[in-house]
Order: C-alpha cells, then structure tokens, then sequence
C-alpha cells in the first residue's frame, strides 16, 4: 500500500526526471521555436514548479505595510560587510553613521573598508573623521589610501588637514596615475602651490594625459595654467586634445582662449573639431562665441557628429539656417533627429520648411521617420501633409526594428489610405511581432483592425503575448480586455504571468483588476529563488499604485532579507534597487 505522505515526493521525483530528459532536445535550446518538445518542456517545468510548491511552499510574509528607506538602513547595518549602504548612506541618520562607521572599522576586506569610508565620509563628524583617517595606513593599496584620505580631508579638523594632504599626496606618488586621476580635482584644494605642482606632474605622466589635465586646472596658478595648456596642446590624439580644449576653458584668460581656438580650428577630424569649439565657445562670449559655433557647425556640415544638447543654447537666431544645414548634411540620423527635436522651439515659421527639407534630407528611412515625426505638430497644414506623406513612405520602405516609434505623431494626421498602408506594413512583418506598431495605430484605426491585433497577440508565445496584449489593452472593448486578460492569465511562466497581469489591471473592470493585481503579488512571492523573487516584485511596485505598491514593496523588501550572502554582492542590488521607490522615513 502506497504511503500517501510520499505521493508528492514520488510526484517531485517523477516531475524532475520528465524535466532532465525533455531537457536534452536541441528545440528546447531555442525559446523562439514553436515545437512540440519545447512545448513539453515548458509543461513539464509548470508542473515540477507546482508540485515543488506542494512540497515545499513559500510562506507569503503577513505585512503588506510598504517599508522605508529606514528599514533598508537598518538591514543593511545589520549584515556582514553592510552591502548596500552606499546607496543609502547620504540617507543615514547620526546614530546610523556611528553604526557604519564602527562596522566599517572593524572589517578585515581593506578593499570594502575604504568603499565604506568613502561612501560614509560625507556623513562624518570631525571626530569620526580622524578616527577613520587612522585606519588608512593599514589599507592595502596606496591607490585606496589616495582615495579615501581626499575623501576625508573636508571632514577633518582644519589643523589635521596638512598633513593628511601630504599623505594622501605621497600615496598618489606611489600609485598608477590612471587609478588616482579620477580624484586628483578632489585633492588638489587641499595642497600647496608645490603640491599641486607634484600633482599636475603625476597626472601629466598618464599616457594620453591631456584631457585628465584640466582637472587640476580650477587650482593651479595662472602661470601653471599656461603649462596645461601647453602640455594639451601637444597631446597629437585629437579625442584627448578635444577634450582637452573643452575641460580647459573655463579655467583659461582671454589669450590663452584664442590660442585653444586656434589650435581646435586645426584639428583634423570633424567630429572632434566640433567638441573642442563647441566647448570652447561656452567660455567665449560676443563675436568670438558666435565664430567658435559658426566653426562647430561648419565642421558639423562636414560630416562631424555634434553634440547638439552643448550646441543649442550657444546659438544666435541668425545661426538657425547653418544648424539646419548641419543637420540636413548629418551622416549620423539618430543625432540628426534628435537636434530637429531640440532646434524646433528655438526656430521661427519662416524657417520650419528648411527643417522639413533638413528632415527630408536624413538617408535612413526609420529616422528621417522620426526627424518628421518631430515636426508634424508643429506645421502648418501645407507643410503637414507633405511631412506625413514622406513619413509614412519611409515607414512602409524600411518597416524595422523600432520602427513604430514616430507612429504615435503620425496617427493623428494620418489619412485613412496612409492608416491602411502601415497596418498592411506592419501585418507584413507578423514573424517579426509587429505588436508595437499595430498597438501605436491602434487609437486611430476601426475596430475590426482592432480586433485584428488582438486576436494575433493571443497566437503570440507567452513573452510577446503578455508584452502584446499590455500596449493593445487601452484601445479595446471591455468584451476584448477580459480575452486579453484570461490570455495573460494563462501563461505558464509565473514571472511573465505576474508582469503581464499588472500591465493589464488598470484597463479592466474593479473586480477583474482587483483579481489580476492580488494573483500577480501572489505569483510572484511564490518564486522560490529569493533574488528572482525580490526583483519581480520591485518590477511590479514600479507597475502598480495604492495598496498593491505598497504590498509589493513590503514583499519585495522580506525577500530581499532572505537572500543569502553568497548572492547580495558589494552594492546588494536586490535590495538597494528598492531605495528610489520608498519614502524616507
């Protein structure tokens, strides 16, 4: 006679076995085919994960109140090696800085020791400051000791600060430039005109050193400055040189400035050309700004990829029609629409048709789309429609990856006969999961086109399913948004069930939505790999609002308490990617 206490043990076994021998099938390599074995396999994990969970369930935790950012503190102060509290250490309160700061002391990893006192340095009082600045001797590394001391020195007691300096200065000596470099503006504050002057030598023996240098320039003396300089200017790797110029230029008097634009006038590459006098121009001002812009977009025109973000607030409105130019000569189409966005407040009516031909004259179908897209909201009607119509012939050409994206700026101005052509562009591509596409024209076409994405997002595989049916489900029905939501609910992988359902919540109906959220939370605290667990539920606090976040985040925040030391790491992710979406407290 069987003893029923071990059927689910016989069932655990026999589930296991199933699950090792589909494994061996090549199909079940590939998540994408649409196989018989894959589909086994899939069936075969769905029932080990329930029968596992029979046997040994994981106990949802009882609170559902959402934690703060206290309680991470707390958790993280309480664990060997306080992974994570870099992330909430400017949050820290007085009493928890003692704590840190007693942990951090008493490690034996020297390496964490100085993460730790850098990340709580800032925190520090000038006795607990002292009292972490005798802990840096022992450090291992004269690189960490550098670090940790620059750290300190605003902390410290004005009459300590000399001598800390100097030690910090001697461990820069001993340490590899590169690792030193990232502090040396931090430092040079702290040191004497001499000491600076060792600095700037330690910095100047990196190989490629001129764009490190100005850095220091802030604290040299005129004269010093005048060495950077010229150091910068004999760096022949024009990316370093380009940066260089830029870093340089606030720091720099007005002939040392003429002689940077001179010498970034000459430099050969057009893209870096235009870094250098882009950055160059925000310390110049009058005639001599405009020239330095006038340079960047010529060298813009010639092919250079501009930083437009630097470029737009250095123009003039009579610079307008030579951005434009720029942009329209671009061989670089993501930057070009992204400066059509930027330049379109900035440009007058007049110059809108020359930003309709600048867009026009992008060579890739995908961003010319876009560059268009931009504009059409801003156009007059007879410009408008010249703009959809390109826009859209450029979309049925070149119906790629992201293609979609402007569709969502088109839809509106759209004609029928143009909606049709790029539903039919995108039915084209239904190997390729044209979802999104379909999903952005969906709140301008009829319902039977409507219909049409629905019923192919239910045929999808799972992933793309739940991905489909959450962009589709604010243009359906009601009748449509329940098949959408027993579709999700069907789903035998509990990670895209979870996520799919609270996509799905706020379109349905209170009592299917107030089952769908209560089934996601559920699912997803059921995960028994606490990691998993932890960053399934923060996706969904990022998806939900009210009682369900707070749930989430109460749960996200038990399990992350259960991950085990092997799996938190230094910053402890897990718990720590909580810390933006809780209140201080």
């Amino acid at each position: 006679m069987t003893d029923p206490d071990q059927e689910p043990f016989r069932r655990l076994a026999t589930a296991a076995d199933r699950v090792c021998r589909l494994a061996d099938h090549p199909d079940v390599q590939d998540e994408y085919n649409r196989s018989d074995e894959y589909a086994a396999f899939r069936a075969a994990l769905a029932e080990l994960a329930a029968v596992l969970r029979a046997v040994d369930p994981v106990s949802l935790p009882s609170s559902r109140r959402a934690p703060t950012v206290a309680d991470v503190a707390a958790t993280v102060l309480d664990l060997p090696g306080l992974p994570g509290l870099e992330e909430v250490a400017d949050r820290l309160t007085d009493a928890q800085v003692e704590r840190a700061l007693i942990a951090a002391l008493a490690l034996p990893d020297r390496d964490r020791q100085a993460d730790l006192l850098v990340a709580v340095a800032a925190r520090l009082d000038a006795g607990q400051a002292e009292r972490a600045l005798a802990a840096v001797p022992h450090l291992d590394r004269a690189s960490r000791q550098a670090c940790t001391v620059t750290a300190l020195l605003p902390r410290l007691p004005d009459e300590r600060r000399p001598r800390a300096a100097a030690f910090a200065l001697a461990a820069a000596r001993r340490a590899h430039p590169s690792l030193i470099l990232p502090t040396v503006g931090d430092l040079a504050p702290w040191l004497d005109a001499t000491g600076r002057a060792e600095l700037y030598a330690i910095a100047a023996a990196e190989q490629g050193p001129g764009w490190h240098l100005h850095l220091l320039a802030a604290h040299q003396l005129p004269a010093r400055r005048a060495a950077v300089l010229a150091t910068a200017l004999g760096d022949e790797h024009e990316p370093s040189l380009a940066r260089s110029l830029a870093g340089l230029a606030p720091h720099l008097d007005d002939e040392q400035l003429a002689t940077a634009v001179a010498a970034a006038r000459g430099v050969g590459d057009p893209t870096w050309r235009a870094t250098a006098l882009t950055g160059l121009a925000t310390a110049l001002a009058g005639e001599r700004r405009r020239a330095a812009v006038d340079a960047a977009l010529d060298a813009g025109a010639q092919g250079g990829r501009l930083d437009w973000p630097a470029v737009l607030p250095l123009l003039t409105p009579d610079q307008m029609d030579a951005a434009l130019a720029a942009v329209a000569s671009s061989p670089y189409p993501d930057g070009a629409a992204a400066a059509l966005g930027g330049l379109l407040p900035l440009l007058s009516p007049a110059r809108l048709p020359a930003a309709v031909a600048a867009a026009h004259a992008i060579r890739d179908d995908r961003t010319r789309a876009v560059a268009l897209a931009e504009l059409v909201p801003a156009l007059p009607a007879e410009l408008r429609a010249t703009a959809v119509a390109a826009a859209v012939d450029a979309l049925v050409a070149s119906p790629v990856y992201g293609w979609f994206n402007p569709l969502g700026a088109l839809g509106p101005h759209a004609t029928p006969a143009q909606l049709a052509r790029l539903w039919a562009a995108a039915l084209a591509g239904e190997d390729d999961y044209p979802q999104g596409a379909l999903a952005a024209l969906a709140p301008y076409v009829d319902a039977e086109r409507r219909e049409q994405a629905l019923r192919l997002a239910l045929g999808y595989e799972p992933a793309h399913r739940a991905e489909a049916l959450g962009g589709l489900v604010p243009h359906l029905d009601e009748a449509q948004r329940r098949r959408a939501y027993r579709a999700v609910s069907e789903i035998g992988d509990p990670s895209t069930r979870a996520v799919g359902l609270a996509g799905l919540a706020a379109y349905l109906s209170a009592a299917d939505a107030a089952e769908a959220t209560e089934a996601a939370l559920t699912t997803a605290a059921g995960l028994r790999d606490p990691v998993a667990r932890t960053r399934l539920l923060t996706d969904l606090a990022r998806r939900l609002d009210g009682p369900a976040r707070d749930t989430a985040l109460a749960w996200a925040f038990a399990a992350a308490r259960t991950i085990g030391a092997e799996q938190r790491g230094p910053r402890f992710p897990a718990l720590t990617d909580l810390v933006p979406l809780l209140a201080d407290g």
